[in-house]
């Protein structure tokens, strides 16, 4: 009975040392002996026993691309707007009136704005023309200066806002050109002198020959009127003024 017992034992672990020795030898997987060039595609890949490949370029709406901004250049058209007149101060001396006076428009001090002149313009990098939106301020449609002065580079010269047609931009001054009656005798325009910085409104004036100025505003004191003069010499009895887009 010993015998049987202990033959029973060593016929145990003999088959338990062939069982061990069968597992270490078996074969492992077949990727073991291929690249990653040959797992490329998902059939390569389960032939070797392996997972498939994850999808790529999984859409994200985060992704989608977005188109270009535009560059950011100058608004749209600008309407409605009145034209408020400032002292070198800063307090309001009025608005432009939208009546004439003898084709020349003044400052209407009344603080009714339906007394006020209203304009439009489409800002732009070059000086633009500022299209007149009342009605019962004359034949012209736009806004520019008028008068006697073809020439602002010299001292005393100077024009008067007025109703004008529309000219190009870079003009040189063009005769009878605006509303202007004939008490200013022989009468030079021009229309496309404006530029604007903010709210704030300036002006150039080309004189013959195509030499452009930049230019002042000021108010007379007697019939406030507005002129525009270079500022070598200020018109006498006037004083300078800001014109802003209101």
């Amino acid at each position: 009975m010993l015998a049987f017992t202990r033959l029973n034992t060593l016929f145990f672990f003999v088959f338990g040392i062939l069982l061990v020795g069968s597992s270490a030898h078996t074969t492992s997987p077949r990727h073991n002996g291929l690249n990653a060039l040959d797992l490329q595609t998902n059939a390569a890949r389960m032939e070797a026993g392996l997972p498939p490949l994850r999808p790529r370029n999984l859409f994200n709406p985060s992704r989608v691309a977005r188109s270009p901004p535009k560059p950011s250049g100058f608004p749209n058209e600008v309407c409605n707007k009145r034209i408020k007149v400032l002292n070198t101060y800063g307090g309001v001396v009025g608005y432009i009136a939208k009546t004439q006076s003898n084709g020349a428009f003044k400052v209407d001090k009344s603080g009714w704005s339906g007394n006020h002149l209203q304009i439009k313009y489409t800002p732009s990098s070059n000086p633009f023309n500022v299209l007149i939106e009342s009605f019962g301020s004359g034949s012209k449609p736009t806004l520019g200066f008028g008068g006697k002065n073809s020439n602002l580079n010299t001292s005393n010269n100077y024009n008067v806002l007025t109703g004008t047609n529309s000219l190009a931009s870079g003009s040189t001054p063009v005769n009878n050109a605006n509303s202007l009656s004939s008490s200013y005798g022989r009468s030079y325009a021009e229309s496309a002198v404006w530029s604007v910085s903010g709210n704030r409104l300036t002006a150039i004036w080309v004189n013959p020959g195509r030499l452009t100025v930049s230019t002042d505003f000021y108010v007379t004191s007697s019939n406030e009127l507005i002129q525009v003069a270079t500022g070598i010499s200020p018109p006498g009895g006037s004083s300078k003024v800001f014109l802003y887009s209101d």
